[in-house]
């Protein structure tokens, strides 16, 4: 997911749906995902690093 993300890419957590009743389609609502700092912290030493 790195590689994305460090493109420019966003990266959206999928936990939150909404199922309609009347028809039984889904209706994803995307939201950013949480990332701990530590988390944050080694997605930039990812990027520092040469290809």
């Amino acid at each position: 997911m790195c590689r994305p993300v460090a493109r420019g890419w966003r990266l959206l957590s999928d936990e939150l749906t909404l199922v309609r009743l009347d028809d039984g389609r889904i209706d994803p609502l995307p939201r950013p995902v949480s990332l701990k700092n530590g988390s944050i912290d080694v997605i930039r030493a990812w990027r520092r690093r040469p290809n």
